[in-house]
Parts: C-alpha cells; structure tokens; sequence
C-alpha cells in the first residue's frame, strides 16, 4: 500500500510538472501567434531608404525635412512617411520555413530576392527586410537581416517600388488658384484684381479686348486658371529637350502670373500626338503629363469657349476696356 502511495504520489509531481510546462509552451505560442514587430526602428531617425529591385536601385534622402531622391528631385513626401508608417507596424508570428533551401524557394536570400530594402541614419544601418514570394492577399514571405527563418508580413512589393516615377512628387508643379491674377495665350490676356487679403479665388476675371459681339466666360476662365494652377506630373521626362517633345512648335504657350510670381507654360504634343510635355521657365525639366488630363488642359484653352456669343443673359460682361456694360450703364445714372 505504501509503495503504491509514493507512485501515485510521484505521478502527481511529474503531472503537475507537465502541465506546468505545457501551460507555459503554450503562452510562448500564443505570444507568437500573437505577433511580434518585424523591424525595430524608430521613423524619425530615418534619413536615407534604399530600395533594391531586379535591375532597379532607388535611394531616397532626407534633406533640410523634406525627402528628395538621389538627383535632388523632390520625393512624394505623404508616400514616404505612409511607407514608414507601414514598416514600423509590420509583425510576424510563426515561421513558415526554417531551413537555409527555403530562402531561396520563398526569394528572400541575401542574393536571391524579389525586393530589398534598407533603412539607415548617416552610415549606420536601422533595419534591413527581404520581401519574397507573395503569401496571400497583400502578404508577402519575408526575412530580416538577422532572421534566418522565413515569416509572413501584411506587405507586398508593389508598396515598395524601386523605380524613380512611383516616387516623384506628381504635384511639383501646382500653384494655389486663388493668388493667380491673370494669364495670357494667343494674343489673350486675361486678368482679375485680387485683394491684397484674398483667400478665395471668386474675383471676377476681365479680358483687355474682348472679340467683336462675344462675352468673356467666368467659369471658362476659371477653368484655365484651375487647370495651371492643378497641373499633375506623369513623369519627369528628363533635363534635355528632344527633338519629339514638340517644344518647335507649341500646341500652347500660356504665360501666367500669381502673387509672388511669374510662370511661363510651353505644351509640346508627342510625336505620338497623345502624350503632352510641359516645360516651366522656374524649372530645367521637361515634364510629361498624363494623357487624358494633358488633353482636357489643351481644350480650356479654346477661345471659343473662353468667347462665346454674347446673349441678352450676358450683357453684363466685360467691354473692351475691362469694365463690364452693366457697371458703365450704373455708374451712369449715378452722375
């Protein structure tokens, strides 16, 4: 009876042995499956982000606050910070794979990847990741410098291009609409006074000389001024001017000022007669826009509908002089 109560006893020990050690393997598994942080950087101290992918080498640099890329060119700077964000919230649980074959197979070897990306600070390095074989919608395999597994992130390498147009500021160009004052094309000039603490653009638009038996059109002026003032980059399309840029002969030349500024616009239509290049006097690139948007700007400018026949509804519109009818006819009767 004796020896019986000392196995039992000792069955009690290593049981609850047991479960003790399975109670803490499983928080150790849950941890994981939990998530941990991918990458341990701190985003503010970021100044430089390298990103690699199959021919295509990309540097971003952080300049004075601002991201530029490598030429100086300034860099989308929401698009970066949004990238940051993303690496510093990425996790991972569980590997997928453990053996040294299996970087290769998931591409996130140091030699053999789909994208690689590094994150430093001056010369020193904060974060290195591999990103691999897609895993699912919006997961990709990944691996960090010091990891030797192969994880899952809620990341795919679309969100990490290495090529320079994903990450040149679209809007470089753009200009706040309501400080322009007047803009001029094919012998056109219109214009409007701005109050000096104006902070709408609803001025109403004058035209120096008005064609015979027309009207100037506020909203089609309007729509000049805000398609300038809006004005979207596909690409930079480089320093030097080439020969099917059409820079030769113009599609339009518009020449604009705003508070602070002047600006001359020279639209080139492509020898492949879709595409448009602009050329600004404050900057050395050629710039091409989209198709689409480059055509729709091309057909504000149309004189006709800047001018269309005047109407008994337009009587009030401006005279030769830059002065409406109406406000002539007004300012009449009062003397």
């Amino acid at each position: 009876m004796k020896y019986s109560i000392r196995i039992l006893a000792v069955l009690a020990v290593l049981q609850t042995l047991l479960i003790a050690f399975l109670l803490k393997g499983g928080t150790e598994l849950e941890s994981h499956a939990q998530g941990k942080a991918l990458l341990k950087f701190n985003t503010t101290e970021v100044d430089t982000i390298i990103l690699k992918q199959q021919e295509m080498n990309l540097q971003l640099v952080k300049r004075n606050s601002q991201w530029q890329l490598a030429d100086g060119f300034p860099a989308d700077q929401q698009k970066v910070d949004q990238l940051l964000t993303k690496l510093s919230s990425l996790q991972y649980s569980l590997p997928v794979a453990t053996s040294s074959q299996a970087l290769k197979r998931f591409k996130v070897a140091a030699d053999d990847y789909t994208c690689y990306l590094q994150l430093k600070n001056g010369t020193k390095s904060l974060a290195e990741l591999y990103l691999g074989t897609g895993a699912g919608a919006r997961q990709s395999h990944v691996r960090t410098a010091e990891q030797q597994s192969v994880y899952t992130a809620a990341i795919g390498s679309y969100e990490i291009p290495a090529n320079l147009d994903n990450w040149q500021d679209k809007t470089i160009l753009q200009l706040q609409s309501n400080l322009i004052t007047s803009f001029g094309f094919n012998g056109v000039q219109i214009h409007r006074d701005l109050p000096e603490d104006n902070k709408t653009d609803k001025a109403p638009w004058q035209a120096e000389k008005l064609p015979e038996g027309t009207a100037l059109d506020q909203q089609a002026a309007d729509d000049c001024a805000a398609a300038l003032a809006l004005l979207t980059i596909d690409k930079v399309a480089g320093k030097d001017e080439l020969p099917e840029y059409g820079m030769k002969e113009p599609a339009l030349t518009v020449e604009l000022s705003y508070s602070g500024g002047e600006r001359k616009y020279t639209f080139g239509r492509m020898a492949n007669g879709d595409d448009i290049i602009v050329k600004v006097s404050d900057r050395d690139e050629f710039f091409q826009l989209p198709s689409f948007s480059g055509k729709q700007l091309l057909d504000h400018f149309d004189k006709e509908k800047l001018f269309p026949a005047a109407t008994a509804s337009t009587e009030s519109t401006e005279g030769g002089d830059g002065i409406t009818d109406q406000s002539q006819e007004q300012n009449s009767g009062k003397n």
